[in-house]
């Protein structure tokens, strides 16, 4: 199972849902998730716990509709304070009518995530510096 976060409204506290199974679909691209990702990419650089980061399609359990979901390799899964600065970035440029899952990628999640998307964040090596 895989925790996802996401806030309904605004003013709600994230909302913690486990998904037995997610299937991801490929990657959520567009000028205004270029801008978004850009923006999460200069937090993750202060944010060490952030190995990288995806902003991608993914479907819960087999069938249904499908979500946009920002996936994130971390030492430290489930940091509620990254995914309530993530929401209200997110909220900040899109409002509140629009919805983000936040998705804390767990055993070989990120190798699947990874056929289907690439990381738009990932730490990059100091080489001794």
């Amino acid at each position: 199972m895989a925790p996802v976060s996401g806030r309904p409204n605004r003013s709600d506290k994230p909302e913690r849902l486990v998904a037995r199974h997610i299937e991801f679909l490929g990657e959520q691209d567009g000028l205004p998730e270029r801008e978004l990702k850009a923006t999460l990419a200069s937090v993750f650089v202060r944010w060490e716990a952030v190995q990288r980061a995806y902003l991608a399609l993914v479907r819960y359990e087999t069938t249904g509709p499908h979500h946009v979901a920002l996936c994130i390799a971390s030492s430290e899964p489930d940091d509620r304070t990254l995914v309530d600065c993530v929401l209200d970035l997110f909220e900040g440029r899109f409002g509140p009518h629009e919805h983000l899952d936040v998705l804390f990628l767990r055993g070989g999640q990120e190798a699947e995530l990874g056929r289907a998307c690439r990381a738009f964040y990932a730490v990059q090596p100091n080489h001794g510096l």
